[in-house]
């Protein structure tokens, strides 16, 4: 098994072309994304666009809320993807994101025995 960590993935260039300095991601950016590897788990680290903006106001509010909904749609099209509130302290997200994980494993354990 290979674990990454990223804070932005290609999935981000689909959601926000802006940010890389592109018009439209277009269909190359769809071809890619379906050819590149997959990981196992992505988690998206979900919380009110207010509260977003608080913390980063460099994006419009309607643009947070563009992207979340993106984002949320993306997660709904795959069960790779788990979404998890950023709303919580920091060490109950970790320990949320944690506890998906070890789900993850223990599931994929069962399947190989």
């Amino acid at each position: 098994m290979r674990w990454s960590f990223f804070c932005r993935s290609f999935d981000d260039l689909l959601i926000d072309p802006r940010r890389y300095r592109f018009h439209s991601a277009g269909w190359p950016a769809r071809l890619l994304y379906r050819l590149l590897p997959r990981p196992d788990l992505t988690f998206v680290l979900d919380a009110e666009p207010e509260q977003i903006h608080a913390r980063k106001p460099e994006l419009p509010l309607e643009e947070l809320r563009r992207q979340r909904d993106a984002f949320k749609r993306l997660a709904s099209n795959d069960p790779r993807y788990l979404i998890v509130s950023s709303a919580p302290p920091p060490d109950e997200v970790d320990r949320a994101v944690c506890c998906q994980v070890i789900e993850f494993l223990a599931q994929r354990e069962k399947r190989r025995f």
